[in-house]
């Protein structure tokens, strides 16, 4: 099978590679010079670049696999002949020009790349480009409207989980909480549904986008019994599978359209999903306060009904994921 390299960042060329290394030299000689420490420790590389649950998932979901593939890699001559370029635009164009000198066999773009593809319509229709990445069935749709080129150049593919990462560790018994999770939904609806949960006898945690650490996600989804996630849209829901991992069904407020580039001259209102992924297995919808009360009692009378868990290791674990990425760049080899 064929290699493949994984992009989030432009590759250095071996003039690049040089200059960088004589800064570092000229650097180190500069503090010995002024009397400083020569030992000077490199700043620290995270290791997963663009959007680091995304990356974080196909590299580990490959490695599971036992895939021949590489990361990001030092030098160009390291990049192999199927590239997926996750996120960085710079770096699409740099596979581009090696796509066109015949360096690279196949091409995949996304899902991390612009919020709309005519942000950089010139690189994701180039012909250079096979495949258009896209979170789910929502997302191809607006893509394809706001870029016709890309009719028949897209494909759906979302990012798994780590289920071993993420998995009930407590049984649900012993979990005391309902977790809210707020990301961009209205306060006045989530101040609702908070009094009815605490009215109703039920204990809340609050989680709130952007200010929480994996791990802290995790020990929370531990103590709850179930989740009431607030978010305008999402391309996929990572953090809603995250919670499904851990056998936390979801009550996911979806309000069916979102304005984007809001407050611009190119804002653009699109049918968009809160939740593209959830299943009976995995939770209900609802779309206000009064839909809320009904889904919440649904979910009160039979918690048992649902298999949130189970629906991620058939469905959505780094394995598959992976699994189904390097099927799109082998046309429908098994990995």
């Amino acid at each position: 099978m064929d290699k493949i390299t994984i992009l989030t960042e432009p590759v250095l060329t071996k003039k690049e590679l040089l200059i960088k290394n004589i800064k570092h030299i000229l650097f180190i000689l500069k503090r010995l010079i002024s009397g400083q420490s020569s030992f000077v420790l490199p700043p620290k590389k995270q290791p997963y670049g663009g959007h680091f649950a995304v990356t974080r998932s196909l590299t580990e979901g490959l490695k599971k696999l036992g895939a021949d593939f590489n990361y990001n890699p030092k030098r160009v001559s390291g990049i192999n002949e199927n590239v997926v370029v996750l996120s960085n635009t710079e770096a699409l164009k740099q596979c581009i020009t090696l796509k066109n000198q015949q360096k690279i066999k196949k091409l995949l773009a996304g899902p991390n790349l612009f919020i709309l593809p005519s942000d950089c319509k010139e690189l994701i229709t180039d012909p250079a480009v096979d495949i258009c990445i896209v979170n789910s069935l929502w997302n191809e749709k607006v893509y394809i409207e706001d870029s016709p080129e890309l009719t028949g150049k897209t494909a759906i593919w979302p990012a798994g989980v780590d289920t071993g990462y993420f998995n009930p560790k407590k049984p649900a018994d012993e979990r005391k909480y309902v977790m809210i999770y707020e990301k961009n939904g209205p306060g006045d609806l989530i101040a609702q549904c908070k009094d009815f949960l605490r009215s109703s006898g039920y204990s809340t945690l609050t989680v709130r986008f952007g200010s929480y650490s994996v791990r802290e996600f995790s020990e929370n989804l531990q103590n709850s019994k179930v989740s009431v996630f607030f978010s305008r849209s999402e391309s996929q829901g990572i953090a809603l599978a995250e919670a499904w991992a851990s056998d936390v069904p979801t009550l996911v407020w979806n309000p069916g359209v979102y304005t984007l580039y809001e407050n611009t001259g190119r804002a653009k209102t699109v049918n968009v999903s809160s939740a593209p992924y959830l299943t009976a297995e995995t939770g209900l919808f609802f779309r206000d306060f009064e839909s809320f009360k009904e889904v919440f009692s649904e979910w009160e009378s039979s918690p048992g009904a649902f298999n949130a868990r189970r629906w991620v290791i058939e469905n959505m674990s780094d394995e598959l994921c992976a699994a189904k990425l390097t099927k799109l760049i082998h046309g429908g080899e098994q990995a």
